[in-house]
């Protein structure tokens, strides 16, 4: 082979290997894939997520993430994915790693090496990440795709050279001939990676329409009616729907749509019915299949790494789960200095959301429900609930009119509190006042009906554990008085 002046020498190296691999093609392995996965044959597109993933993934060195709750469907559009590219590009590697620990880092890494034919150097007294480093760094080598799966924390491979810990990113060469894709539940963890904003692809939950279709190749005839209802009660989120649908078939005819939905209503049904997993062959054997089961990684993640994120995740799963405000967030949280560092915790695993320029913060209503029953399995339900009935017993202001604009905004989160029957787990003389206020506010928006239901009960707690003569129990029979006189009520107004 003649040489290149000024070609270098590593170069002219790269050159020969690839004409001696032209002369012998047994040299080198063929191109392959290791997705542990079998494509989905009911995988419903997610408008331009994969589109996106592709643009950036065609560049030279292209890296993406794709991040979001568990159980969103990241891994699914992953494998779709590396199904596409060895269907368009048959000459591309595609790996598989499985990123959730070390040790399965390295297993995964040893896997790579052997699949690419470097397991006669790979011995156990051989350090495999220079192998492996190398083999991806050459262009001879080939195009390769990487997909690293569930890369949620930082981790690392111990050298066996040396001891020292070799961090997943420094595995990770910048070639122009290969591209990473992750999944991860961490946005901070995925910029480790990527580095860059632009390249970290949000996947939330699917439209109506997605969740819609998905439902129906999962169930085929049987989603004629029924379907949309039960997307929407579950949020449109991927493994909700696959669960749902599963619970569905394996009952086969002694359960429909319209039963499951029944089910769902209650809350307690509703847990139930989240915990239970649904065998998929696309997820990880080690991933767990249920919703609740899915979100309490995160949870437990959190309140291990930082405590006071926690807290105030546990005390926001309390609030009406759309138009949270920060000033009442903050009133949990005002001798911590870290708010900001803790909401951007949250909003990096994609727990909470916010509503852009008002304030606001917001939750799945799954996740939510995720998050109170992860409470009540640490004992910690009651506690959080008495925290956030004090809080808004001492926020929500009387009816006057002065108050209008900070009632009309806390009134949302006082009607979850209504439906409650049981009173057990709150405060009572708190639970009243706040009822006072709210029924208040109700009676001079000319809500009378619900002002009366809301005052009345109000009133019976009073009545229980404060004096007749109390201050509050006169205000509360005051206000019920107006009420029953502005709905009709005449008998009953003088009877207060």
């Amino acid at each position: 082979m003649p040489l290149i002046y000024g070609e270098g020498e590593e170069h002219a190296l790269s050159r020969l290997k690839e004409t001696t691999n032209r002369r012998n093609p047994q040299s080198l392995p063929t191109a392959s894939s290791n997705v542990p996965f079998r494509r989905d044959c009911d995988f419903v597109d997610r408008g331009d997520i994969l589109a996106r993933v592709n643009e950036r993934c065609s560049r030279p060195a292209g890296r993406a993430a794709l991040v979001g709750v568990g159980g969103f469907g990241k891994s699914q559009l992953a494998i779709e994915y590396a199904y596409r590219v060895r269907q368009q590009r048959p000459d591309t590697w595609v790996f598989w790693v499985h990123a959730s620990n070390s040790a399965r880092l390295e297993e995964a890494f040893h896997g790579i090496a052997e699949r690419v034919g470097l397991s006669s150097q790979a011995g156990a007294a051989v350090d495999i990440v220079p192998l492996i480093l190398k083999w991806l760094s050459n262009n001879a080598s080939g195009r390769w795709l990487m997909i690293i799966d569930n890369f949620d924390e930082e981790i690392a491979i111990e050298s066996r050279n040396d001891g020292r810990n070799i961090s997943l990113a420094s595995l990770l060469p910048q070639s122009d001939h290969g591209a990473i894709l992750i999944t991860s539940r961490n946005t901070d963890v995925a910029w480790s990676l990527i580095s860059r904003q632009q390249d970290i692809i949000e996947v939330s939950t699917m439209s109506e329409g997605e969740a819609v279709q998905l439902l129906q190749n999962k169930l085929g005839d049987r989603s004629q009616n029924g379907a949309t209802q039960l997307a929407k009660a579950l949020d449109c989120i991927p493994l909700a729907v696959v669960q749902a649908a599963a619970y569905i078939n394996r009952l086969g005819l002694r359960m429909s749509i319209a039963k499951y939905l029944h089910e769902l209503r209650g809350v307690e049904n509703r847990v139930q019915l989240l915990q239970k997993a649904a065998p998929d062959l696309r997820r990880d054997g080690e991933a767990l299949n249920s919703v609740l089961a899915t979100w309490e990684i995160s949870f437990k993640y959190i309140h291990q790494r930082r405590p006071s994120a926690a807290s105030l995740l546990s005390f926001m799963s309390f609030f009406n789960r759309q138009g949270i405000p920060e000033f009442m967030v903050r009133y949990y949280t005002k001798e911590n200095i870290d708010f900001e560092e803790d909401v951007a915790v949250l909003r990096a695993f994609s727990l909470i959301g916010m509503t852009q320029g008002e304030g606001e913060f917001e939750m799945h209503r799954l996740v939510q429900l995720a998050t109170r029953t992860w409470l009540k399995s640490t004992d910690t339900e009651r506690r959080w609930h008495q925290t956030f009935i004090q809080a808004m017993a001492r926020e929500f202001p009387t009816g006057e009119y002065a108050n209008w604009a900070k009632c009309q905004t806390l009134f949302p989160h006082v009607l979850p509190e209504i439906e409650h029957t049981d009173s057990g787990n709150r405060q009572p003389i708190d639970l009243a006042l706040l009822f006072s206020n709210a029924g208040w506010y109700a009676w001079r928006q000319g809500l009378f009906a619900q002002a009366e239901d809301i005052v009345s009960r109000a009133l019976n707690i009073q009545k229980e554990v404060l004096d007749d003569g109390d201050s509050n129990v006169l205000l509360s029979l005051s206000l019920l008085g107006s009420i029953f006189k502005d709905l009709g009520k005449y008998e009953e107004a003088e009877s207060m």
